[in-house]
This record gives C-alpha cells, sequence and structure tokens, in this order.
C-alpha cells in the first residue's frame, strides 16, 4: 500500500512520501502555486477545496482537474468495502417544492462541491439556494431558467 493515492477521472496514482517530498513547490500568490516534479514545471491555482472529503481542483492553463487525496487510512477503509460514513451520494438534485427556476448557477460539466449553490427557486415569492448535496460534475441540467417545476422533480444530474 502506498504512503497516498491520487485518485483523477477514475485513475490512480500511487505516490510514496518520498515521491512527495521530491515535488518543489512554490508559492506565487494566495491561492496560486508553482510545481516542479519529475523535470516538469507546472503553474496551477487552487480554485476549489473540500477537506472533508479531501478534494481538491486546480485550474491548470485554462483546464480545471478535480483530485481526490487518499492517505492509508482511507485505502484501508475503502479496501474493506466502508464508505465514507456509509453516506449515500445523491446523483439527482431534485426540487424541494413547486416554484419558478430564476437563475441556474452551474454548466453541463462543472465541477461543484457539496453545498455549492447550482440554481434559484422562487417559491411563494421567496427565493430559494438550491445547493448540491454532494460533490462531483454536472452530467445534465435538465431545466432552464424562468421553468415551473413540482416538487421532487429532477432538476440536475450529478457524475
Amino acid at each position: 500500500m502506498q504512503d497516498f493515492q491520487l485518485i483523477y477521472n477514475n485513475k490512480c496514482i500511487n505516490l510514496s512520501k518520498e515521491e512527495v517530498n521530491q515535488a518543489n513547490i512554490s508559492t506565487l500568490s494566495e491561492h496560486k502555486y508553482h510545481i516542479l516534479f519529475n523535470n516538469k514545471s507546472i503553474v496551477a491555482e487552487l480554485t476549489k477545496i473540500n477537506l472533508q472529503e479531501s478534494i481538491v481542483e486546480f485550474q491548470i492553463n485554462e483546464a480545471k482537474y478535480l483530485f481526490q487525496i487518499k492517505n492509508q487510512l482511507a485505502q484501508t477503509i475503502a479496501k474493506l468495502g466502508f464508505t465514507d460514513k456509509d453516506a449515500k451520494v445523491e446523483k439527482s438534485i431534485k426540487a424541494p417544492m413547486p416554484g419558478i427556476v430564476n437563475k441556474i448557477h452551474v454548466s453541463e460539466g462543472d465541477s461543484v462541491s457539496k453545498g455549492q449553490n447550482l440554481l434559484t427557486l422562487e417559491a411563494m415569492k421567496m427565493e430559494n439556494i438550491i445547493k448540491s448535496a454532494s460533490s462531483g460534475i454536472i452530467q445534465k441540467i435538465l431545466i432552464r431558467a424562468t421553468d415551473k417545476v413540482e416538487k421532487n422533480q429532477d432538476l440536475i444530474i450529478l457524475e
């Protein structure tokens, strides 16, 4: 078992502590870093971080990359078949009440964090912010701004 696993697009990269320590990381600004690893130079901006789920998102050039980092304990728990508190990851965002979609804050393909604003739903003359129940990538947006929706109607599908 490696000290760390870096997971990106369902591909796993195993890293030892020595390999991690060989990386030369310099801070350029509050969220921007220069990384020199295996004779490769990368400038990366940290755009999102979720410490609870060990997920980070970096922007490198114009592309965004979402990574999950697992230490030895997390790897052992996964091998035993347990999930984080055996939580069910909700893949469908449903309307909690009937209303009208005012604004959609995300686009298909966006990576989102748990608790991130997804859309604004107007119900009974009040605006309600609908947030993501889990981290993931927006696979499909099933509604448009100004659409009328019913309670429990699927609005957004996460990967």
